[in-house]
């Protein structure tokens, strides 16, 4: 017997619509009025777990929960980057869902808990538990979830720059949208296929897949995957005004742009034509308003903080500090909101990388770079990022040879 009365009824509603915005509307579906309203209440009490809260539950508190709380739990610990506590909390979602003999919650649960390991730096780990997952969703004869299961694995590869494996399992991932008729799908499939490409500086196979993403997100109403992909078209062109060396980042660099380049020494023929330069940074600041625009509308935090960093950034390359600096506020600003240490650490390492550029030029200030640095190596460690930390700290130790 439904336990949802008239009064809770148009919450669960407005749960399902939201989703469908997101582009979340095939998960969503997957779970019963029941489990939302199990989400709501767990919700309440523990008010999505306060982000300037840095405890996990206990061990007493995590038996008492089902695996659908403990996994809506442990992503979003991981929505906050907080990799070891959303491992800890995953593995016993996984544990409780193979005790509650529920094959599709185990596919479910281990899809986030693959992209933890993969942040952890754990990727056989990683790897060897999304085949699993992949085998389970096989033998349940569910197409949408095995491409979900080869989404992550293509994502991944990407991680590990093994282009060729990520684009095999996109393609994957496209085929069951084509198969299904689900324009969902595609546009996931598009989207990432635009990022093995960009990665690759393919630029006209990258524009022409994240455009079919972005057409195919709008056309089924999802307002978020849309502005992700204006993120990411936003971040190819930013990308095209760097000079041809930093173009590719190298496995562990943590800046997305604005690659370190010293300009008493890096050749002048890898330099961009200044004009091209700033035609493509203009193409990516609007394409990065475009996703503030969104993100800000429908009140997503975490997206609007990426989108401030991407404004900053290439705010930074057209050498406007002063602006760049207050975008980077404003992205810190949302940050604390959803209480993501990672994302912090980023923004203070981009800071702090912006001042040592500018010491060349006598514009920097080492001192502000130094405590930014020092801030962003602490927040990676708090956040469990080793590679972070990693090149914070040999950013501190360069600076001090030159200071």
């Amino acid at each position: 017997m439904s336990t949802i009365t008239p009064e809770l009824k148009p919450y669960i509603d407005q749960m399902r619509a939201l989703a469908r915005t997101r582009g979340l509307g095939r998960q969503i579906d997957t779970y019963s009025d029941e489990d939302l309203l199990a989400f709501l209440r767990e919700a309440r009490r523990e008010k999505s777990l306060d982000a300037s809260s840095s405890d996990k539950p206990s061990a007493a508190t995590m038996k008492t929960m089902s695996a659908l709380e403990l996994c809506l739990l442990g992503e979003g610990m991981l929505e906050q980057s907080r990799w070891p506590e959303a491992k800890s909390v995953l593995l016993y979602a996984l544990k409780q869902s193979k005790r509650e003999g529920d094959k599709k919650r185990q596919v479910y649960v281990s899809i986030p808990l693959g992209q933890v390991y993969a942040n952890l730096e754990d990727f056989p780990q990683a790897h060897e538990l999304l085949q699993e997952a992949l085998a389970l969703a096989r033998g349940l004869g569910d197409r949408w979830l095995q491409g979900a299961v080869h989404d992550r694995i293509g994502d991944i590869h990407n991680t590990q720059s093994q282009y060729s494996q990520a684009i095999v399992h996109y393609e994957e991932v496209l085929a069951i949208g084509e198969e299904l008729g689900n324009e969902e799908i595609l546009a996931v499939g598009y989207g990432n296929l635009g990022g093995v490409y960009t990665e690759q500086n393919d630029l006209e196979q990258a524009i022409a897949a994240y455009e079919k993403a972005v057409a195919l997100s709008k056309k089924i109403g999802a307002d978020e995957r849309t502005a992700t992909q204006y993120g990411n078209l936003g971040a190819l062109w930013a990308r095209q005004s760097l000079p041809d060396p930093a173009r590719k980042t190298p496995p562990g660099k943590v800046p997305v742009f604005g690659q370190r380049l010293n300009p008493k020494t890096d050749a002048a023929d890898t330099r961009v034509n200044p004009e091209e330069e700033k035609r493509n940074l203009d193409k990516a600041t609007r394409m990065f308003n475009k996703a503030l625009a969104i993100f800000e509308r429908i009140d997503n935090p975490a997206s609007t903080a990426q989108a401030y960093r991407n404004l900053a950034s290439a705010y930074r390359q057209k050498g406007n500090v002063s602006k760049a600096l207050k975008l980077y506020r404003k992205s810190l600003d949302n940050l604390a909101r959803v209480g993501d240490r990672r994302g912090a650490a980023l923004c203070h390492f981009d800071i702090g990388d912006m001042h040592w550029d500018r010491i060349y030029d006598r514009g920097g200030d080492i001192n502000k770079a130094r405590e930014n640095f020092e801030k962003a190596r602490v927040l990676f460690e708090q956040a469990g990022d080793l590679r972070g930390a990693r090149e914070a700290t040999r950013a501190l130790n360069q600076l001090r040879m030159v200071s």
